[in-house]
């Protein structure tokens, strides 16, 4: 699968895990599915840039709603959305 909105597409995920910051890029990747909910943090490692894993639970859209980047922003917190780490 070349790129993550692809592979949320197939696969339909419940989860997803990052290292430290949610990406802008990939947060409108995933809002084009789902709403953003931080669950759990763990530290890990002591690189300073992959030392908190992040774990997100991944809530879809009513009725299986599909939001187009080309029509709205969903690189920015929806008001659904629910996490603590900075968004970069």
């Amino acid at each position: 699968m070349p790129d993550l909105a692809a592979k949320l597409a197939y696969y339909q995920p419940g989860w997803y895990a990052g290292w430290n910051v949610l990406d802008e890029g990939t947060l409108e990747d995933i809002h084009s599915r789902y709403s953003v909910e931080q669950v759990a943090s763990f530290h890990a490692f002591d690189d300073p840039h992959r030392n908190v894993l992040v774990l997100f639970k991944l809530h879809p859209w009513p009725d299986g709603r599909v939001y187009d980047p080309a029509d709205e922003n969903l690189r920015v917190r929806f008001p659904e959305d629910s996490f603590t780490v900075p968004l970069k």
